[in-house]
């Protein structure tokens, strides 16, 4: 979301090799059924980890 998509700013930010990052996405789009590269997808799949971090976060 913060690189608006840009494949190359993205694997830059993750330090790895922008084919590794192609696969990876493919990964989530298989396993899930959601593209990541299409905003509501996307959003879906931000707001499932935001609520999976918000469920098995620890409170002290």
């Amino acid at each position: 979301m913060e690189n608006s998509g840009d494949m190359n700013a993205i694997s830059a930010e993750l330090h790895i090799h922008r084919n590794s990052l192609a696969y990876r996405l493919q990964k989530i789009e298989l396993l899930t059924n959601k593209n990541p590269k299409n905003f509501i997808d996307l959003f879906q799949l931000f707001t499932g980890y935001v609520l999976h971090k918000i469920k098995y976060s620890t409170i002290d």
